[in-house]
């Protein structure tokens, strides 16, 4: 079913503003009636429901509760571990520290030459030698044990070819 539209706009329709033409309002609607109640809304509730409810939230409060003292725990040890990194990392600042001026060339030469006795070279105490440049190589004796010995080279030989030892 379609509905007919009003094309007329109410805006301009100066009778509904107009105060004269307005009939006043019978007062058909009562006065709503007060109810007084005497069971309070707190009262109406399940007693089985509110006791679980309450349960429920104490768990809840508990349960935070355990958790913040957790991570409270876990809070300390982490400061705690690193406080001891933080220490062993200015105790290894230091040890290298002192490692590095141990180790210095000034150093090493003053230990050698007060504890040791040692002096620097001076070029008078330099000596040179000549070396014969000649055959360094030395030939091995010719071991022939005889026949016998010969032929078990040549096994010796084969089984080494073939890689079997």
């Amino acid at each position: 079913m379609k509905e007919t539209y009003n094309r007329t706009s109410a805006a301009y329709d100066l009778a509904l503003f107009d105060t004269t033409l307005r009939r006043p309002k019978e007062e058909t609607a009562k006065a709503p009636e007060l109810e007084v109640v005497t069971v309070s809304a707190a009262k109406k509730g399940n007693p089985v429901a509110i006791i679980i409810v309450a349960a429920m939230f104490t768990i809840l409060f508990m349960a935070f509760i355990l958790c913040k003292a957790a991570l409270s725990e876990v809070n300390l040890n982490v400061s705690l571990r690193q406080n001891v990194l933080d220490e062993t990392k200015a105790t290894n600042t230091a040890i290298t520290a002192e490692l590095n001026g141990s180790v210095s060339l000034e150093q090493v030469e003053q230990y050698a030459t007060d504890e040791l006795g040692m002096q620097k070279v001076v070029h008078a105490q330099e000596q040179y030698i000549e070396m014969d440049t000649g055959a360094m190589t030395e030939k091995a004796e010719d071991n022939d044990g005889g026949f016998l010995f010969g032929i078990s080279e040549w096994i010796n030989g084969i089984v080494e070819y073939l890689g079997i030892r």
